[in-house]
């Protein structure tokens, strides 16, 4: 989902926790640092929201916000250097697995974690096309 600024994603990502349809929740978005002391107030705030929402629901909220200080920065991390959305992919997966692991419910990628070893060390049998934000099947 779309929201209109950075401030506004612990809000939401809190409400999508809370959904129930969700194993994880990736919060994407930058903060640029400009001439005033607003980038600061943002930055921390949204990390302080991001977190709570964690906490709160008991749903892994993966912090995937740039805080840059200029928007080249904030490009060359989004895919032009490196690709940072995949790596805060791989820990919703990780984090979402281990959520499942303490309830006692199945891998979200449908395997064992004996069967294939960890995230860190496997590859995973999926393509980069895989919706990370899948459903929670609350039967399982």
């Amino acid at each position: 989902m779309w929201v209109p600024g950075s401030f506004e994603i612990s809000l939401m990502a809190r409400q999508a926790a809370l959904s129930g349809r969700y194993d994880a929740v990736i919060c994407l978005g930058s903060v640029i640092r400009g001439q005033t002391p607003h980038f600061d107030y943002v930055a921390a705030e949204v990390a302080k929201g991001i977190a709570a929402a964690g906490f709160q629901t008991g749903v892994p909220v993966i912090f995937g916000i740039l805080t840059v200080d200029t928007m080249q920065q904030a490009l060359e991390r989004a895919g032009i250097k490196s690709n940072k959305g995949w790596d805060y992919a791989m820990n919703a997966i990780e984090m979402a697995n281990l959520m499942r692991s303490f309830r006692g419910q199945n891998s979200i990628l449908g395997y064992e974690e004996s069967e294939q070893g960890t995230l860190g060390q496997q590859t995973l049998p999926f393509s980069a096309n895989w919706t990370i934000a899948s459903e929670s099947d609350p039967d399982s």
